[in-house]
């Protein structure tokens, strides 16, 4: 049938494409969700070892998409638990930049449908 098969055709273009648009603006957060938990960490640098680790990256596997924000060292879980999470930063990072990075992941995914 050559309708469904078009169909089918312009449905997986249009997959490829959200998935590529989704990935280029993770990819563009990420730098963002990085400096933010730079700026921003509570606790006082005794060697900036861990300020220096933050990292934010953009990933992906077959399916999903992910915008990590992460330490690099060892015991940076310790500086995310201790004293009631006081001085985590990566949930506050997480609840900054999500709202902005959604925002730009709707509007990259709305101009493949709406054509000037």
């Amino acid at each position: 049938m050559e309708g469904l098969d078009t169909v089918l055709r312009n449905l997986d273009k249009y997959q490829n494409e959200v998935a590529r648009r989704v990935w280029l603006t993770a990819q563009e957060f990420a730098p963002q969700i990085e400096a933010y938990a730079k700026v921003n960490a509570r606790w006082t640098d005794r060697t900036g070892n861990a300020r220096q680790s933050l990292m934010g990256y953009a990933d992906k596997d077959e399916i999903f998409t992910y915008l990590v924000i992460a330490h690099g060292v060892d015991y940076g879980k310790w500086l995310e638990m201790v004293h009631s999470g006081q001085y985590g930063i990566l949930f506050p990072s997480i609840s900054t930049e999500v709202q902005p990075f959604l925002a730009a992941v709707r509007e990259a995914v709305v101009s493949i449908v709406v054509k000037p």
